[in-house]
């Protein structure tokens, strides 16, 4: 009976050997710090235009010259002093004027794009312009993300709207129904490197 009980005893010692082993070890993981793997990218900014330089990093493009995306500085976001925007004066019904991004983004992935807009509504029917966000991963063909058909009539923030993947270009397209305008500040596109 007493070989038993010793056995027993050196059983358990062994057994308390190893539980403190392993508990030792798993203190080794969490107590390690995190290391950043060098093949694991990181989110950058690849774009950020608040349009006091102008429109030179965007392509326009519309068919009626009476409502072509410009930039002023009539409503801004501050500190800034000019946003781009679009306004008809109550004609061009029915036209499209697009302001694309000159910047192939296919190199990127986890895109996601942050804007100030606003969409007033303009004269006695309170006609409102509406804004689309567009994008194509072709440069020809171009899909809707998103719409606002509803009036804004102070700036809206729109954050990390999520551009899909092996998207080539994006762009803003402005629908003229006679109202207050448009107008867009702040544009910021981040994505993470291929």
């Amino acid at each position: 009976m007493k070989g038993y009980i010793k056995h027993i005893g050196i059983g358990l010692s062994v057994l308390c050997m190893v539980f403190l082993s392993t508990s030792c070890e798993k203190d080794k993981l969490i107590d390690k710090p995190y290391q950043k793997s060098e093949n694991q990218a990181s989110v950058t900014t690849i774009l950020s235009d608040d349009f006091e330089s102008g429109l030179g990093k965007w392509v326009i493009w519309g068919p009626s010259p009476l409502w072509m995306w410009t930039i002023g500085s009539a409503y801004t976001i501050q500190p800034g002093a000019y946003s781009a925007y679009i306004f008809s004066g109550g004609s061009s019904r029915d036209s499209y004027s697009y302001l694309r991004l000159n910047q192939d983004i296919s190199g990127y992935t986890n895109l996601s794009l942050s804007f100030y807009f606003y969409n007033r509504a303009y004269g006695n029917y309170g006609n409102v312009d509406y804004l689309y966000v567009e994008y194509s991963i072709d440069g020809t063909n171009y899909y809707q993300i998103t719409s606002f058909t509803s009036e804004h009539s102070s700036w809206a923030l729109v954050s990390d709207l999520s551009i899909p993947e092996n998207t080539r270009y994006i762009r803003f397209a402005a629908y003229c129904r006679e109202g207050g305008g448009i107008g867009l500040d702040n544009v910021v596109l981040k994505g993470m490197a291929r």
